[in-house]
């Protein structure tokens, strides 16, 4: 009983407060990409400065004094200039706490000039996310599909909702997300919730497409509608912290509830915390 009443209390936390906090998810230096040779900036002693974009889903307000100009900003990229001395960067955001990223932490000395890098950073709730997406993906998934219902741009694909979603499952494993956006949109449009819940996530995440949560909860409630365990506590999560909708504790109860029910722990600890 302690135990269950520690997990629970963690959960809580993780909801209340761990949103609010950012994690590495990746730093890595991208050598084929020349954006900071075509938009080269110099520091004080006239030298090339490296370009670091930086995935978020939240505005950066400072970036310590180290930023060389102000901080360009597109969707959910960031485009940040710091000089080739520096060996860390503290960055302020609008929504989560201060966040320090030493190079060195990621195998990186320092930076090099006229260089792009790219840091992708998440929050506790978009981890969740990412770790249901990764059980549903192991996981039997029951769908439902209705080909005749649908007539769409993609209609002269000629293959099942099944051989689609597989294509796109390799082609967004390869970061090739305009590719894994076709072939979800050509099952999703057939009524194919898992394609419906993938498009979501992308849309709230920003992937391969402008990051936009009033889309990403159209296709999570259309998947959710049938049943999708994920997305039904995508749906929850996004209605408990107000994010692309106002903040509703009874809608987001509704959505865990649905998806508990089906056997996700993730929206049972959810309901648990919310009761406590």
């Amino acid at each position: 009983m302690r135990h269950l009443l520690f997990i629970i209390v963690f959960l809580s936390n993780i909801l209340t407060t761990g949103a609010q906090e950012l994690r590495v998810k990746s730093f890595t230096p991208l050598p084929m990409d020349l954006t900071a040779r075509k938009q080269q900036r110099l520091d004080l002693n006239g030298k090339p400065c490296a370009m670091l974009k930086i995935m978020v889903m939240d505005d950066i307000t400072d970036c310590n004094k180290s930023n060389i100009g102000d901080i360009a900003t597109s969707g959910v990229m960031k485009l940040v200039y710091l000089p080739s001395v520096v060996r860390s960067v503290t960055l302020n955001f609008k929504y989560h706490y201060p966040l320090t990223i030493t190079f060195a932490d990621y195998g990186v000395t320092k930076l090099e000039g006229c260089a792009t890098y790219e840091l992708r950073l998440v929050d506790a709730l978009q981890m969740m996310m990412e770790n249901g997406n990764a059980a549903q993906q192991t996981a039997t998934a029951t769908t439902t599909q209705n080909a005749s219902s649908s007539q769409n741009s993609n209609s002269d694909l000629g293959i099942s909702v099944e051989e689609a979603n597989k294509i796109a499952d390799e082609a967004y494993e390869a970061k090739d997300y305009a590719k894994a956006m076709k072939y979800y949109l050509y099952a999703a449009e057939k009524n194919n919730d898992v394609a419906q819940c993938k498009i979501g996530s992308m849309y709230r995440n920003g992937e391969g497409v402008t990051q936009d949560n009033s889309i990403a909860m159209k296709w999570y409630l259309k998947s959710a509608e049938q049943g999708n365990v994920l997305a039904q506590f995508c749906l929850g999560a996004m209605y408990y912290i107000g994010q692309g909708v106002t903040k509703d504790y009874a809608v987001a109860m509704k959505w865990y509830l649905k998806s508990a029910e089906q056997g996700n722990v993730l929206a049972q600890f959810c309901l648990g915390a919310m009761y406590y």
